[in-house]
């Protein structure tokens, strides 16, 4: 199984408030293996009163467990994102492509279930350590992504990452937007900066839970505004980050907010 590459001395529970232990100054002076020491036991007693729940099965001991992880697909899907078929680096089908549509779409893992109770977890039921770790697991293939990309021209000089932003509302109550941290992983491995191109001016009905079909992508319409910083500052191209994408009908109105604006000229999005 795999843990949060983190610090260990924070820890926010399932349904608890954020535990932040802090050193005193007479600790942070004391011999490296005392301190060693003292971390372990305290990782100890904090696994005792709140103890690690795999996210796939709840089973006890890792965020993600060896089975579930096991069962997560490591694969770039190099997929149109409007008819699903197979095309070279994810590029969308000149037949497929409309005028601000995405451009190209390359998916990490594959959405089964396993994969849909982890993201579950961390979305509804505050999971964040999960995702840490799986982003951190994941972090060769992100780069593979990125590599790929930019080999064949794609992503050019003034290339920045911009992530699907929640409401505010929905940000205030889940406490972070996990397309952030994805975000902020892939600039940590690409030096790209991260722009907040965008705001979720309307704050819609989870679309995870709504039928696969015309009635998410009337729903996501004009879900999506430029912000106002950037009204005035086009870049070539965005890379568009999204946890999970499904139908694409977000990451399709985000893409057209994006190029109707003036904000971007290519759109490619990593999932």
């Amino acid at each position: 199984g795999i843990h949060q590459p983190v610090n260990l001395l924070t820890r926010k529970p399932s349904n608890c408030q954020l535990i932040i232990v802090t050193l005193p100054d007479s600790l942070s002076r004391t011999t490296p293996p005392l301190i060693a020491i003292m971390v372990a036991m305290l990782q100890f007693v904090l696994d005792l009163l709140f103890p690690i729940h795999c996210a796939g099965c709840r089973s006890l001991g890792n965020h993600i467990c060896k089975k579930c992880f096991s069962q997560l697909r490591h694969e770039l899907r190099h997929t149109c994102i409007v008819c699903r078929k197979a095309n070279i680096l994810g590029v969308t089908h000149r037949a497929c492509k409309k005028r601000y549509g995405v451009d190209a779409h390359i998916s990490i893992l594959h959405y089964n279930p396993i994969l849909k109770r982890v993201l579950s977890s961390v979305k509804y039921h505050g999971a964040r350590d999960a995702y840490a770790a799986l982003l951190w697991a994941l972090q060769p293939a992100l780069k593979k992504a990125l590599e790929r990309w930019s080999e064949c021209g794609l992503i050019q000089k003034d290339c920045v990452i911009c992530p699907i932003p929640l409401h505010p509302k929905r940000q205030k109550a889940r406490g972070f937007n996990q397309s952030e941290d994805l975000a902020r992983v892939l600039a940590n491995i690409t030096g790209l900066e991260v722009h907040n191109l965008l705001l979720r001016s309307t704050n819609t009905a989870q679309l995870a839970r709504m039928p696969h079909d015309g009635s998410r992508r009337q729903h996501i319409k004009h879900a999506f505004s430029p912000t106002q910083s950037q009204r005035s500052r086009a870049v070539s191209t965005v890379i568009l980050i999204d946890d999970v994408v499904t139908t694409g009908a977000t990451v399709e109105e985000a893409s057209r907010t994006l190029k109707q604006s003036g904000n971007a000229t290519h759109v490619y999005v990593l999932s």
